[in-house]
């Protein structure tokens, strides 16, 4: 089965050349193609130069370079990136996040092991070096996702969503498109009504291996107000009820 890494990109040209360095690594190329889907919200042709370069990659890579909207919305980019996904899953990574060499080899096993899977939450360490290859990441901990089962769950014991669900996430492309896809509205990480529904109609596992690291970027907390407001939104009685109304649970899928 072929892969597809999704990534949005802006302006992070320093996180490149590791990024390309990860996914030559995979041992999955031994038995797959992994597509990557580079989403550039800050188009340049000296970057579409670099992701085009066939020489750059192992030959079972195939780079695909998507030039988007100068100053796009984080929602609007991933929703490019899976638009132009035609493979059966895609995996989200940041531009600095770094796959362990059996990072995509895992997430795929733990998809084909159980019928219905919208998603797969990759554990993951996190780094606070922003030069780190996975295996000289500082590592400040292992991150254990949770697996969510209502809206209460997003927010008991976190400060911030995309803290409670990972950062590396493969998905079910058939899945993620049919309950909707990612939000062009979405500002920052996490796109609640895209997660809650991935959880009305499919399962949701992690992974038992560390899949990978990522960066903690002090430039990348999330907008506390902002917060605040979702945390409510979401909290709101019948949010779930009108969710489950919105949409017709797909048996088998």
């Amino acid at each position: 089965m072929d892969v597809s890494i999704v990534t949005s990109f802006y302006k992070s040209e320093a996180f490149v050349p590791e990024f390309i360095r990860s996914i030559n690594s995979q041992t999955y190329l031994e038995v797959g193609k992994i597509y990557w889907i580079f989403v550039d919200a800050s188009p340049s042709i000296e970057m579409e130069a670099i992701i085009t370069d066939r020489s750059l990659f192992h030959k079972n890579v195939e780079p695909v370079y998507v030039s988007h909207n100068a100053g796009a919305t984080v929602g609007a980019a991933w929703k490019a990136g899976v638009d132009n996904t035609e493979t059966p899953v895609f995996i989200k990574c940041d531009i600095d996040d770094r796959l362990s060499s059996y990072g995509v080899e895992i997430l795929v096993r733990e998809f084909l092991g159980l019928k219905g899977v919208g998603a797969v939450y990759g554990r993951e360490f996190f780094s606070e070096s922003s030069k780190a290859t996975f295996e000289e990441s500082k590592v400040k901990n292992i991150h254990d996702p949770k697996l969510l089962t209502t809206p209460k769950d997003l927010f008991e014991g976190y400060t911030d969503f995309h803290q409670q669900i990972g950062h590396i996430i493969l998905f079910s492309t058939e899945m993620v498109k049919y309950v909707g896809n990612f939000s062009p509205r979405l500002l920052f990480y996490a796109d609640y009504d895209m997660v809650i529904k991935l959880l009305i109609g499919s399962k949701v596992i992690k992974t038992e291996q560390v899949v990978g690291s990522h960066y903690i970027n002090p430039l990348g907390l999330f907008n506390q107000p902002v917060q605040d407001m979702l945390r409510r939104r979401v909290l709101e009685e019948n949010y779930l009820t009108n969710l489950k109304d919105s949409l017709v649970i797909k048996d088998g899928v």
